[in-house]
């Protein structure tokens, strides 16, 4: 940008003569510094209603995975049991319903197994149930069905 012409003197944009015929800076209007009350009230609200929903958030995370584990804690105990059974032979199944309050020393789980026992073959059904994360009730059973033939 060309400089402007005054007095003979060049000036710069952004520079006034003084008396003196030197270049001093225009003064600008000071812009505002820093945040008001009020623009900091909101942010906080804003980050409160944020950190609040993460905390609700974690705590729906960890009964999830207190689930999740149980489930698979489920899913093998049952599969033990019909193991434990394909491997005793068809003779040593007798039929009927046995219940055991906790499986394998776990008292979070319940294990009901049913035989019945038809002409040629039997039905083995195991049903695996496990204390809600609170330990109130239990949940609904993981079931494992199969059949064991003479």
């Amino acid at each position: 940008m060309e400089p402007e012409q005054m007095d003979g003197k060049a000036l710069h944009k952004g520079c006034t003569q003084a008396r003196t015929g030197k270049c001093l800076p225009v003064s600008r209007p000071k812009s505002r510094v820093g945040f008001s009350l009020l623009e900091v009230m909101i942010a906080l609200a804003i980050f409160s209603i944020v950190a609040l929903a993460l905390a609700q958030y974690q705590s729906y995370l960890v009964k999830k995975r207190v689930v999740s584990r149980r489930y698979t804690q489920a899913v093998n105990y049952a599969e033990q049991k019909v193991e434990e059974l394909r491997n005793a032979g068809y003779s040593a199944i007798s039929a009927g319903t046995t219940t055991e309050s906790s499986v394998s020393g776990d008292t979070n789980f319940r294990r009901i197994t049913t035989v019945a026992a038809y002409t040629y073959y039997k039905t083995i059904t195991v049903e695996v149930e496990w204390k809600t994360p609170e330990g109130t009730t239990y949940h609904t059973p993981v079931v494992l069905k199969t059949l064991l033939a003479e």
